[in-house]
């Protein structure tokens, strides 16, 4: 399984984390120059998510859910 991200400037590093509703931080990526980025998510068992990325000065929190 996979989480497609958009929407995010593609000419700064954007810095990907996966967390438990707890707050353990489970995955973390730095990306740069992607239009898309994929997450594999794979690994991860069946539950809610969030998904943190942060670039420059801006911090965006994205709850998500894995039913598989």
């Amino acid at each position: 399984s996979n989480l497609y991200v958009t929407g995010f400037p593609t000419d700064v590093e954007i810095r990907l984390g996966v967390m438990s509703v707890d707050g353990i931080l489970l995955r973390a990526e730095k990306h740069r120059g992607e239009g898309v980025i994929c997450v594999n998510i794979q690994n991860l068992s069946k539950g809610v998510y969030m998904l943190v990325v942060e670039y420059g000065n801006e911090h965006s929190i994205f709850k998500f859910i894995k039913s598989e």
